[in-house]
């Protein structure tokens, strides 16, 4: 199981990740306390292992303390964090690659995503989870820091997605990543005019560039003006092999519909909202339903 918090999303970003490589659900529980949903959900789970995402002021000891008595083996409860949310991502990146103890289980393809918006990189979590392809931050104003572009180009990695436009990830971003000596062929950048137009393109992209593994059989939506269900839901959708749709109830919100949605519908088996009401109001619920037809 791999617990972060649901108060805040940078830590998190790269969570889905690690949870394709584990196989493992994302659960979300407040800074100070497990929550009790998130302990009875562990509980059901019965997990071996369990890994904390981000640093004390994200998870607690006393998070800590709780999820350690979850576990026959407290040893098996492993915190990953850095500094910052560059080197959280990093941290699960290592966690997985190739050392002295252990063999390099990513996949060859990483993704960058922006560490100050949540929106693009939980849109492509579900491709990050099937594809075991690390997401990897990325400053808006500065880009990568010398440590990930580092990670990437000594990854092996052949291919490179960026999501987003070069206000969330800078357009210097490609010419870093061919700069250095490296087993990189492709970059490839989606986004669109907005994040719910970038989210269709990603959806899009998923399903051609997922080797079957993601389809159009089933389908989930989230709100994209919040993070909490997206963090969590973006795992889901990848271990039931479909993609992640950001909507919300206005006209920008609704650009996934018809370019995905509505386009497939005939493929469309089943569908899963993300959140209640508040987060996917009725009208946009029927909307969906509706393009699905």
């Amino acid at each position: 199981v791999i617990v972060a918090t649901g108060g805040n999303f940078p830590d998190a970003l790269a969570a889905s990740s690690l949870a394709g490589i584990k196989d493992a659900p994302v659960v979300l529980t407040s800074a100070g306390i497990l929550s009790q949903q998130a302990k009875e959900t562990i509980e059901g789970l019965e997990p071996n292992n369990i890994y904390i995402i981000g640093g004390l002021s994200a998870i607690s000891a006393d998070v800590e303390n709780s999820l350690k008595a979850l576990v026959a083996d407290p040893t098996n409860v492993k915190r990953l964090d850095g500094e910052n949310r560059y080197a959280s991502a990093l941290r699960i990146y290592y966690e997985c690659a190739e050392s002295e103890t252990s063999a390099n289980l990513w996949g060859d393809v990483a993704i960058v995503a922006s560490g100050m918006s949540f929106a693009d990189a939980l849109s492509v979590s579900p491709f990050a989870y099937v594809k075991k392809a690390p997401i990897f931050l990325s400053n808006p104003v500065t880009g990568l820091n010398s440590a990930t572009k580092q990670a990437i180009q000594n990854g092996g990695f052949k291919t490179v997605i960026i999501v987003g436009g070069p206000i969330a990830v800078p357009s210097t971003v490609e010419a870093d990543l061919f700069s250095g000596a490296s087993d990189i062929e492709v970059v490839t950048r989606l986004y669109g005019a907005n994040r719910y137009v970038t989210s269709a393109a990603i959806a899009l992209y998923s399903i051609d560039h997922s080797d079957g593994a993601l389809d159009y059989n089933k389908i989930v939506t989230a709100t994209g003006l919040n993070f909490p269900d997206a963090l969590s839901g973006g795992a889901f959708a990848g271990r039931i092999g479909t993609i992640l749709l950001l909507v919300d109830d206005s006209v920008n919100g609704r650009a996934g519909l018809d370019a995905v949605i509505g386009h497939y519908a005939e493929r469309i088996g089943t569908g899963y909202f993300l959140g209640g009401t508040s987060a996917l109001p009725q009208n946009l619920r029927d909307a969906v339903i509706a393009a699905s037809r």
